[in-house]
């Protein structure tokens, strides 16, 4: 009975936040520097900026970023000579990889049957980065992070080799780690771990970021030796491509990865606001995942979001309430920590994950929320904005042909919810600090500003040499 009565002032709580939250948006008379836009002021204010430092972003001062073609040239070749901290002549190990990775790529290019010294070579190299792995994470070692990054793009740009090399000796397939998803998500893992090593607390305005997104680990540049086997095209002749289950795990050790880095960057008291701290402990409680899919599974069998079993299993109603929470934050950002800029878009990331492979669990809450409409509304506006703004370097040139401009049409239409325009102006134009889109009339489809990865602002003189 103390269960039951736990859980119906859970869901009524949270059905009054979601309404109020709602209605304080669509009030005519809003007004937002009053408004209760985060949750109790727990953080004393630190002073944030959007602008990156000619130290924080690696371009113009070398002139080693920016050379798109150069990069895509050296991926497809899986060369590592183009690492700076490497002496070629000095490092036996990095020769000794080297050399192998080589020789083996000569098997691919030419459709040779691998001999057992070739396939030994093979093992030792999948099992080398594992070793790497492994030792990083019992004794990081910032040295040899770029190093090991090098490594391993040049031994999963071999995709492209095994995919022309035809057939291939079972021998082969059997000796093929790289063709299983448990180490592609190991190796996912390990790249963004490396990548949060070698970049350190500039690591979100790095050149070689990356997003915890399927649509970038497919299509980013940062991400190009990678592609195929996310895709499936470069999978065994027998199997099929990653399904929609083995996709979700793969976007969700890329999400975890980046959550539990991102104190690392902003170590200091008020970076982080403690409600999106809150946030992140939760999705990274062990088992999520799991129990996530259980409960996704009861709602399809039951078509309905149970209140009564929450209160017995507790994963499930924390599970919901992070859910919802995020859903309250994309409403409502929380403007104390002074990296907002990043705490936003990991919570659109976040919820664009459930979204995409948790529908059941969202239409359960929907179902008792009563507001599925402005959430779908500002999902879409931050997909467009950020699509069309971020890291233009990283996508195809194609993606850029027909750009999705959907963000400036939902802001500037006059039929457009009230709501939206409020929530434009009062936080995403001060949290990104960018309004020239807004307040001009004409819109072209290549900005004049340039951004990081994660939407921080390019100087102009570091934007103009990268292009």
């Amino acid at each position: 009975m103390l269960a039951l009565l736990k859980c119906l002032i859970f869901f009524v709580v949270f059905h009054h936040i979601g309404c109020a939250v709602l209605s304080s948006l669509d009030d005519e008379a809003h007004v937002l520097q009053d408004s209760p836009r985060t949750l109790p002021d727990l953080d004393h204010q630190v002073e944030a900026s959007n602008a990156v430092g000619p130290n924080e972003y690696g371009i113009a001062l070398d002139g080693s970023h920016g050379n798109k073609a150069e990069e895509e040239s050296e991926l497809r070749n899986g060369s590592m000579a183009r690492s700076h901290q490497i002496d070629l002549r000095t490092n036996e190990e990095f020769s000794k990889i080297n050399s192998q990775l080589e020789s083996f790529r000569e098997v691919l290019k030419h459709n040779r049957p691998p001999s057992d010294e070739d396939l030994a070579i093979w093992e030792s190299l999948q099992n080398k980065l594992t070793e790497f792995k492994v030792s990083q994470k019992e004794k990081p070692d910032r040295t040899k992070a770029e190093f090991q990054l090098d490594f391993l793009k040049s031994l999963f740009s071999l995709g492209d080799d095994f995919y022309r090399y035809r057939p291939m000796p079972s021998k082969l397939i059997k000796s093929s780690k790289i063709f299983q998803l448990k180490y592609l998500m190991e190796m996912v893992e390990f790249h963004i771990d490396l990548l949060f090593l070698k970049n350190g607390q500039k690591f979100f305005d790095s050149p070689d970021s990356v997003i915890p997104q399927l649509e970038f680990m497919t299509t980013g540049l940062a991400f190009k030796h990678f592609h195929g086997f996310i895709e499936g095209k470069f999978l065994s002749p027998k199997k099929t491509a990653l399904s929609v289950k083995d996709k979700k795990q793969v976007v969700y050790v890329a999400l975890k990865t980046t959550l539990s880095h991102v104190t690392e960057c902003f170590p200091q008291k008020g970076q982080l606001s403690r409600t999106f701290l809150m946030y992140r402990e939760m999705f990274l409680r062990p088992g999520f995942l799991d129990q996530a899919d259980l409960l996704a599974t009861d709602i399809k069998k039951t078509g309905a979001l149970n209140m009564n079993h929450l209160p017995n299993r507790g994963n499930d109603l924390e599970t919901v309430n992070l859910i919802n929470h995020l859903i309250n934050y994309l409403r409502l950002p929380s403007l104390k920590g002074a990296q907002s800029r990043i705490e936003l878009q990991l919570v659109f990331y976040m919820l664009e994950f459930f979204e995409e492979y948790y529908q059941p669990i969202m239409q359960g809450i929907f179902s008792i929320r009563g507001d599925r409409s402005p959430f779908e509304i500002q999902l879409e506006f931050m997909s467009s904005y950020l699509n069309f703004f971020r890291n233009r370097d990283q996508y195809p040139q194609h993606f850029y042909t027909r750009p999705n401009m959907m963000f400036v049409l939902m802001a500037k239409n006059p039929n457009s919810k009230p709501f939206l325009r409020r929530w434009i102006e009062g936080f995403i134009l001060d949290i990104f600090e960018h309004d020239s889109w807004y307040r001009s009339t004409l819109h072209a489809t290549t900005p004049k500003e340039k951004f990081t990865t994660w939407m921080g602002k390019i100087p102009d003189a570091q934007a103009s040499s990268s292009s």
